[in-house]
């Protein structure tokens, strides 16, 4: 991986960690960069990246929880900030959030800063989240936005406990849960489903996704055109 993917951890007498959970179907260059921007941003010791066994909000995954995971693992090669994390893969039935930060919480402890990384759109639909209202006794969230999206003009959304918005980094660093904060960053317009239908008419998925993982899914022929995929398109 790129050298600033695999920079050296940084200094954090706190031990804040990070969490940033997806499908990664497939992972790209834009969930890599979020999630290292997180860790940039927060000063963190490390973000893990949780791909989810049954996404709770679709219907299912087109590559299988292994490939995923797979993908994720080649994709993180070298890269110090950035760990795979499978507890979600490891735990059976649907990957809801709160269990996995009351997972983290019994394994950091109750004092530890843990920063959830949500991107704006999935932020919003929080309170129809699987105890959405419980997320922010676990963890602050960090709303990742791009110029543009719709939190910027409206960082009060409709949310499932009373917000409290932070401008700055330290304060969600400084306590171990409890904060919001809006994190604008660089903007990538990239997307695994953009990735699946391009792969599904024939294009190459290079230059969206770290070359092994490309390899990959070349050699396993994921997202190639069939009837579930052309349905999605």
């Amino acid at each position: 991986m790129f050298g600033l993917l695999a920079g050296a951890r940084l200094h954090n007498t706190q031990q804040a960690v990070g969490i940033f959970g997806g499908s990664f179907d497939p992972v790209h260059f834009g969930h890599l960069r979020a999630a290292l921007e997180l860790a940039f941003t927060f000063n963190l010791t490390d973000v893990r990246l949780i791909p989810n066994s049954q996404p709770p909000h679709r219907d299912v995954a087109f590559a299988s929880a292994a490939q995923r995971a797979e993908m994720l693992e080649l994709a993180l090669r070298g890269a110090a900030l950035l760990v795979l994390d499978r507890r979600e893969l490891d735990r059976p039935g649907p990957s809801y959030s709160i269990d996995t930060l009351q997972s983290l919480r019994a394994e950091l402890g109750a004092h530890a800063p843990l920063i959830m990384g949500v991107g704006a759109d999935t932020f919003q639909q929080l309170a129809s989240w699987q105890r959405g209202s419980e997320v922010i006794d676990y963890a602050h969230i960090a709303v990742l936005t791009r110029p543009g999206s719709p939190l910027a003009s409206n960082v009060d959304a409709a949310l499932p406990f009373a917000a409290q918005w932070a401008t700055d980094p330290a304060r969600l660093t400084a306590r171990p849960h409890g904060l919001l904060y809006k994190l604008e960053m660089t903007p990538l317009a990239i997307s695994s489903t953009r990735i699946r239908q391009q792969i599904a008419t024939g294009w190459s998925p290079r230059y969206l996704a770290p070359e092994t993982v490309c390899t990959y899914i070349e050699k396993h022929k994921l997202y190639v055109a069939d009837a579930a995929l052309q349905r999605s398109i």
